[in-house]
């Protein structure tokens, strides 16, 4: 999967999807509540999270395909719950749209202490090229136990930032 190049092409699926998604809100967000779409988008985005270490490891160009299309979505539904919840927090005193801000340079933290934690637990193998995946699903390796690590981490702290 080298002539892919998914470490250049899988940032652009997300973001790109992340802009259409915040213009998708900008357009027709006022037709639902914010509640519900912060709801529908935290879940879908949950979902995908938990889903993408399995699809990495089918392997080859189907694996890549399937993780591209997957990013993409993973990014249309954040765009959209970004926007929503930036437009929610506009709503509220200055305090409190600090204290969000805060809260996104420590999940940043966060991302990384679990990107340690888990390379610690799994280092990479010697034989596994970054970016690179081999024909049929390996569920043992350090990358993919590594990958589910911070994928279902990933899914708890969404699954805490849903309203009761």
């Amino acid at each position: 999967m080298p002539e892919h190049q998914p470490i250049s092409t899988y940032p652009f699926a997300m973001n790109s999807a992340l802009f259409i998604g915040a213009i998708w809100y900008t357009f027709y967000g006022s037709r639902f509540s914010f509640s519900s779409l912060i709801v529908i988008t935290f879940a879908m985005q949950a979902l995908i999270m938990l889903l993408i270490p399995f699809v990495a490891s089918v392997g080859g160009t189907s694996a890549y395909w399937l993780c591209f299309a997957l990013l993409f979505t993973f990014g249309l539904f954040s765009g959209v719950c970004q926007t929503a919840c930036y437009g929610y927090n506009a709503k509220l005193p200055s305090s409190y749209i600090s204290v969000f801000l805060i809260s996104h340079g420590l999940a940043g933290i966060f991302s990384n202490v679990l990107r340690l934690t888990s390379l610690s637990l799994w280092p990479i193998e010697d034989d596994v090229e970054v970016g690179v995946t081999t024909a049929g699903a390996d569920f043992s390796s350090n990358a993919f136990k590594a990958c589910l690590f911070i994928q279902c981490s990933g899914v708890a702290v969404v699954l805490l930032c849903l309203p009761a």
